[in-house]
């Protein structure tokens, strides 16, 4: 299950970091009653101000390093945390905290809404992301997420095939 903190909602941000990191500590052990993972999500903060207040890979790793719960994951989305080379050197050390890899491109970094291109398309380094994770030994799943005013007025059939053949020379 994906989870976002929601905005700081006029909190400091260590007060709204506490709030969150309480709440996924109390929400822990019922995930792992009913085998359910929570997967934090962290966004880029060129879009992330009604979603969430973790903007960097740093943020989510030490609210998952606080919380301690092998329930309590995150989500590694190109997309957010892709620009620039993203992530890649890092990969190895962070895949046991990853719960799902949700892949997404961009011509230019997230500035408002989240205007994603088709996979491959863009400026993220998907290729290397991958090869990475699977170097690291992630065998999760992918998620491809496709949104945006590029993507809307694209075929989704035509969409999917494209992503199907980037993803298979990946």
């Amino acid at each position: 299950m994906v989870v976002y903190s929601g905005p700081r909602a006029g909190h400091t941000g260590n007060h709204a970091r506490r709030l969150f990191q309480d709440a996924l500590t109390k929400l822990a052990p019922l995930a792992d009653e009913f085998d359910v993972t929570l997967a934090v999500e962290p966004m880029h903060p060129g879009c992330s101000a009604q979603w969430t207040f973790l903007t960097s890979l740093d943020d989510a790793l030490g609210l998952l390093k606080t919380v301690a719960h092998p329930r309590v994951q995150m989500v590694l989305d190109t997309y957010h945390l892709g620009q620039d080379g993203g992530p890649v050197d890092r990969i190895a050390g962070i895949v046991p905290h990853i719960a799902l890899v949700q892949l997404g491109d961009s011509r230019r970094p997230p500035d408002g809404e989240q205007n994603r291109c088709r996979l491959g398309e863009g400026v993220v380094p998907l290729r290397e992301i991958i090869s990475a994770l699977k170097a690291g030994g992630y065998d999760g799943y992918y998620d491809v997420e496709l949104l945006g005013e590029e993507i809307e007025a694209a075929d989704y059939t035509l969409l999917l095939e494209h992503a199907r053949r980037r993803l298979r020379n990946s």
